[in-house]
């Protein structure tokens, strides 16, 4: 009845990450956290493939949904208002008064309003990594003591010995040594996105191999880990939007869902068209 219309459905969240990991605080296991952070990375990674800075990476940013039942949540990159397209291949685009979120900006724009790159995404979500897996501490602490540390380049010494902790006990997870890295006060010292993702995804990797070489252990962290591996197709089929019916103008919907928005659709514009009939109508009945 109208083909020309188009419909979209947008996907639901719960919260963000900065609320999800204060809701949770200690009960987030380490593979969680490996599995947050490596959603997390792909979401910078795409953008950093196609050209694109967000120039405004904070957990906050990122919105989080749960599934419940303890099934491992999704998290995905959101809020693009200060992103841009770096022009002409280029590994850098000019600064601008619209830099993001003082406290989660890379130290050479705070210092010297340099040309935003990508390196200076890779710092943001350095910030983001220590704080999931320091459960809601910022590596460089708060308020003024945080600006102050970052133009210094030091990050406090309690969420340093936090993380270092992690690796201490997880000699596979180096999650102090890549952070270290993305936090340099040297953009040169930061790895790209996609070594990141390589990095996070053979920590994912090495974990769920521990689960099956572990055949005595049970309780909350196995319960965890088979739900997470199961949950990963989950993620990557909500990615597909004909195959899940996310776009709900595609072929694939229901003809009764279809007949029922068209018919919905053809009530309203009626409405609209009879609204103002009636107007005149009454218009023209007080003049005779």
């Amino acid at each position: 009845m109208f083909p020309y219309a188009r419909y979209v459905a947008i996907e639901k969240f719960d919260c963000n990450l900065h609320e999800y990991l204060n809701k949770q605080k200690s009960s987030i296991q380490l593979e969680e956290k490996i599995d947050l952070t490596l959603q997390a990375v792909k979401g910078v990674a795409y953008l950093h493939q196609k050209g694109i800075v967000h120039k405004d990476i904070k957990p906050a940013n990122y919105l989080v949904r749960c599934y419940g039942n303890g099934t491992p949540v999704c998290c995905k990159l959101t809020d693009f208002g200060f992103s841009k397209v770096i022009r002409d291949g280029t590994s850098r685009c000019s600064a601008t008064l619209q830099l993001g979120t003082q406290g989660w900006i890379a130290p050479e724009l705070e210092l010297t309003k340099s040309e935003f790159s990508m390196r200076c995404d890779i710092w943001s979500f350095g910030c983001v990594v220590h704080y999931i897996f320091d459960t809601c501490r910022h590596p460089f602490g708060e308020g003024a003591e945080r600006i102050m540390n970052i133009k210094t380049g030091k990050p406090i010494a309690e969420g340093k010995e936090i993380i270092e902790a992690i690796e201490r006990a997880n000699p596979s997870v180096l999650v102090a040594t890549l952070v270290s890295k993305m936090i340099s006060s040297d953009p040169r010292n930061r790895p790209s996105s996609m070594k990141i993702l390589s990095r996070v995804t053979s920590w994912k990797s090495v974990n769920q191999t521990s689960v099956s070489s572990t055949p005595n252990e049970t309780g909350t962290n196995t319960d965890f880990r088979r739900r997470m591996m199961v949950n990963d197709q989950r993620i990557q089929n909500e990615h597909d939007p004909i195959r899940n019916n996310q776009i709900l103008g595609n072929k694939k919907m229901p003809l009764a869902s279809r007949q029922s928005i068209n018919w919905s659709l053809f009530a309203l514009r009626l409405m609209g068209l009879l609204l103002p009939l009636s107007v005149i109508f009454v218009y023209v009945l007080k003049l005779y």
